[in-house]
C-alpha cells in the first residue's frame, strides 16, 4: 500500500491529465458565464434581481466585493475580467494570478446571487481553488505537488458521491425505489415528454432510484480499481449527461462528468489532449456524388484551421465503399473518419466529448453500418456505392 502511494506521489507524470481536467474545468465555466450573457441584467443588474445577497456565514465575506463597489453597473467589470481570465486560462498562457482571479471572482458572482448557483458551482468554486496549486515545471517537488494536488481532487470527488450515497440510504423514498418518480414530478427539473412517459414506468423507477444509490455508494472503491474504472465512468457520464439534458442541471452534470478526467491514466489525457491540436487531414469524397460533395463544402466552410484538404475518391476505387481519410500516415474509414473530421473543426469542441464516446463505444460505428450505408440515397450515388 505504501509502495502504491509514493509511486502515485513521486513516480507518476500527471500533467497531461492535470492539463486536460483544467481545460475541461474553465471550459466549463466559460459555458455556464456564457449562457447567463443574454439574461446578465436579470441576475446582477436589475433592482428586482432574483435574489439579494445575504450573509451565508463562514469566510464566504471574503467574495462580498460587491459592497464596497455600489455602483449600478458594477458587475460588468466583473464578469469581463472573470471571462478574460478564464481564455488566458485555457491557453498556454494562465498563471498563478489568472488561476487565483477565476476563483475569486466566480465566487464573487455566486455570493452577488446565489439563487443561480447549485451544487455544480460550489464544486466549481472548490476545482478552481485546487487548480490554483498546480504548479507548472518537471522538477521532483513540483511533481510531488501536482500529484498531491490530483490526489486530493480524486478523494474529493469520492466524498461528494459517498456522502450522496450515504444521505439517500437514510431517507426512505431512494431505499424504496422511488425517489425518481417524486423528482420527475418537479416541472422545471423534468421535461412534459420524460413526465408523461418514464415517469409512467415503475421499472425505470424502481431501476433508476436504486441504481443510483447503488452507484454512488460504490463509486469510491470501484473508482479505484482499473478493471472497473471504466465502467464505473461511463455509467456515471451517462447518468450526470442525462442530468444535464433531462433535469437542466447543466451546470452540475458537466462539472461531475470532468471530474472523472483526474482518474484518467497521463497517456489517455495525453491523446485526448491531441485531438483538440489542429493535424492535416486529407479526406476523400466522391466527386459525382451530390450529397457528398454538399458535405464537403460544408467541411470546408466552417475549417477556420484550414487543416482539412479534400480529395478525390474517384482517383482510386479503394476509397468508395466508405468515407477515407489520413492524419500523419494514419488511415481512418467509416465512423472513425467521420470523427476524426469532426475533431479538426474546433467550431465543435463542446460535442468533442459524445463524438469520443461514439467512437470508443463503437455505437458510432454501429450506427454508420447499420443506417448510412445500407440507407437509401447511398446506393443511387456512383456505381452503387457513396465515400459517405
Amino acid at each position: 500500500m505504501i509502495s502504491e502511494i509514493k509511486k502515485c506521489l513521486f513516480d507518476k507524470d500527471n500533467s497531461n491529465t492535470i492539463r486536460l481536467f483544467q481545460i475541461a474545468l474553465y471550459s466549463i465555466g466559460l459555458l455556464e458565464i456564457l449562457l447567463r450573457l443574454p439574461n446578465i441584467e436579470l441576475f446582477y443588474g436589475s433592482p428586482h434581481k432574483i435574489l439579494e445577497s445575504g450573509d451565508n456565514g463562514g469566510i464566504t465575506f471574503i467574495f462580498d466585493l460587491f459592497r464596497i463597489f455600489t455602483w449600478k453597473y458594477n458587475y460588468i467589470p466583473v464578469i469581463a475580467t472573470y471571462i478574460v481570465s478564464l481564455l488566458i486560462n485555457l491557453s498556454a498562457k494562465q498563471t498563478t494570478f489568472s488561476k487565483l482571479t477565476s476563483w475569486y471572482l466566480y465566487g464573487v458572482l455566486n455570493y452577488y446571487c446565489p439563487s443561480i448557483a447549485d451544487g455544480g458551482c460550489a464544486i466549481i468554486l472548490i476545482f478552481y481553488f485546487y487548480s490554483t496549486l498546480f504548479t507548472n515545471g518537471s522538477t521532483e517537488v513540483k511533481k510531488f505537488i501536482n500529484n498531491f494536488i490530483l490526489l486530493l481532487i480524486q478523494l474529493q470527488v469520492c466524498f461528494i458521491y459517498l456522502s450522496a450515497g450515504l444521505a439517500k440510504a437514510n431517507g426512505k423514498l431512494w431505499t424504496r425505489g422511488v425517489a425518481t418518480y417524486y423528482a420527475l414530478q418537479v416541472d422545471q427539473f423534468s421535461l412534459p415528454i420524460v413526465q408523461g412517459s418514464l415517469a409512467k414506468s415503475s421499472l425505470f423507477i424502481t431501476l433508476s432510484s436504486l441504481g443510483t444509490l447503488i452507484f454512488q455508494l460504490s463509486f469510491p472503491y470501484l473508482v479505484w480499481n482499473k478493471k472497473t474504472r471504466p465502467l464505473v465512468i461511463l455509467i456515471g457520464s451517462l447518468i450526470h449527461l442525462q442530468i444535464s439534458l433531462l433535469m437542466g442541471l447543466i451546470t452540475f452534470g458537466f462539472i461531475m462528468s470532468a471530474s472523472y478526467i483526474s482518474f484518467y491514466e497521463d497517456e489517455k489525457s495525453k491523446n485526448i489532449i491531441n485531438l483538440f491540436k489542429s493535424r492535416p487531414l486529407a479526406v476523400f469524397f466522391d466527386s459525382q456524388c451530390v450529397k457528398c460533395m454538399q458535405f464537403a463544402k460544408a467541411v470546408k466552410l466552417i475549417d477556420f484551421s484550414e487543416s482539412i484538404t479534400i480529395r478525390d475518391a474517384q482517383e482510386d476505387s479503394r476509397y468508395l465503399p466508405t468515407l477515407h481519410s489520413y492524419s500523419e500516415e494514419k488511415e481512418y474509414t467509416g465512423f472513425n473518419s467521420i470523427a476524426q473530421i469532426l475533431y479538426s473543426l474546433k467550431i465543435l469542441i463542446p460535442l468533442f466529448p459524445m463524438i469520443y464516446l461514439l467512437e470508443k463505444t463503437r455505437v458510432g460505428t454501429w450506427i454508420y453500418d447499420r443506417y448510412i450505408l445500407k440507407s437509401n440515397w447511398r446506393l443511387k450515388c456512383t456505381a452503387g456505392s457513396c465515400s459517405l
